[in-house]
């Protein structure tokens, strides 16, 4: 199974030319949580869209400790994938 493109990254996934697409889990979230080094764009030319780069796991446990501390964090770009998930684990 593949992640559902939330609308806000529309232009890191390309159902044509899958070497085109840049999406992880970790950009589901929006941009503002992710830092800057821990983005890498495919071309210094282009910068619209990136790669997540970086330790994942020290980046979970910062998420998580942001959560934990009350902080809001937009999980929305979550929900498309999570409800392809529901409707197979119901049918």
């Amino acid at each position: 199974m593949s992640l559902v493109t939330p609308d806000f990254r529309s232009n890191f996934t390309n159902k044509d030319r899958t070497e085109y697409c840049y999406l992880t889990t970790e950009l589901l979230l929006q941009d503002h949580e992710i830092p800057k080094n821990n983005r890498f764009p495919p071309s210094p030319f282009d910068t619209t869209v990136y790669q997540f780069s970086g330790d994942k796991a020290k980046f979970v446990i910062a998420i998580e400790s942001k959560v934990k501390n009350g902080d809001l964090i937009d999980f929305t770009g979550f929900y498309p994938t999570i409800d392809v998930i529901e409707t197979i684990a119901i049918v």
